[in-house]
């Protein structure tokens, strides 16, 4: 399974940050707890999901792509309407290097 992340907007709209993650070439155990991470974050079973516009200008939104067995799908998430149980997934993307990490409080 592959599953890319972006995340766009914020106060500089036009910046954009990405990551993806291959389980195929993590080693076992990351594997295994990334996926079980994927799976209760719900994603694993939601259809292609699209935000809509908001008038929150500095809001930023989520992106993952997930695919899996040849069949992808398509997540998107902003600040105000991101569902619980995904934001562990979008805090792990978001810890990783180049992703856009945590925001200062």
């Amino acid at each position: 399974m592959r599953v890319t992340y972006e995340r766009v907007g914020g106060q500089l709209p036009f910046m954009k940050k990405t990551n993806s993650i291959d389980t195929e070439t993590m080693p076992d155990s990351e594997s295994r707890e990334f996926l079980e991470l994927a799976a209760r974050s719900g994603i694993l079973g939601m259809e292609d999901r699209r935000v809509a516009p908001s008038a929150a200008r500095d809001q930023f939104t989520y992106i993952l792509t997930v695919e899996d067995g040849g069949k992808s799908r398509r997540v998107e998430v902003s600040d105000t309407d991101m569902p619980a149980s995904i934001r562990p997934l979008i805090d792990y993307f978001r810890a990783r290097k180049g992703s856009g990490g945590p925001r200062n409080p």
